[in-house]
Formats: structure tokens, C-alpha cells, sequence
């Protein structure tokens, strides 16, 4: 697990270049893709009533193994992804339930 959130927060450095400049699969502005670092602090602030919620609800260990399923979403999302609002919906997924496992 802590790879994968090692490789979900370090993603978007060396690929931000290429997402800005292949205009050919991608048509990402660098105001657009900027985003992709500035808007997981909000979607944090956003998730922590609903995780700490779901916490109390269910438990520590369901709500992290019920993470798994967006989790692997947003990476599939961010693997076929052409335009920039599916970047944003794998990023949000991403760091919603990466707040679970705090």
C-alpha cells in the first residue's frame, strides 16, 4: 500500500510534461494539469467528516479493504484516460480513499 500511494503522489511530476506537450492524445493546458497537484489538498478536506464516518460505521478494516475498489479505479481511469476531467475523477477517487487509510 504504501507504494502505491509513493508512485499516486510522485505521478504527477514526471508525467506532467509529457501531458502538457502531447497535444496529439492529450489536449491539456498547464493551467489544466497544475491542477492535478492543488486540487488533492481540497478533496482531502472534503473526504475526512465522510472517512472518519465510515470509520466509526463499519470499521478500520472494512473501510480500507472497501477502498481497494476506487483505488484500482482511479488507476484505470488514470491509465485509459484522453481528457483532463478524467484526470480529475481518478485524482479525486484517488485521494478520497487515500484518506482511509489515515
Amino acid at each position: 500500500m504504501a507504494l502505491q500511494y509513493g508512485l499516486h503522489f510522485a505521478w504527477t511530476s514526471p508525467f506532467f510534461v509529457q501531458l502538457t506537450k502531447d497535444k496529439e492524445n492529450y489536449n491539456i493546458t498547464e493551467d489544466q494539469a497544475s491542477l492535478f497537484t492543488t486540487l488533492p489538498p481540497m478533496f482531502h478536506i472534503l473526504s475526512c467528516p465522510l472517512c472518519s464516518w465510515m470509520c466509526n460505521a463499519v470499521g478500520r478494516k472494512n473501510t480500507l479493504l472497501a477502498s481497494a475498489v476506487p483505488n484500482s479505479l482511479a488507476w484505470i481511469l488514470e491509465a485509459y484516460a484522453t481528457d483532463v476531467y478524467t484526470f480529475y475523477l481518478a485524482r479525486y477517487l484517488l485521494h478520497r480513499f487515500i484518506q482511509d487509510s489515515y
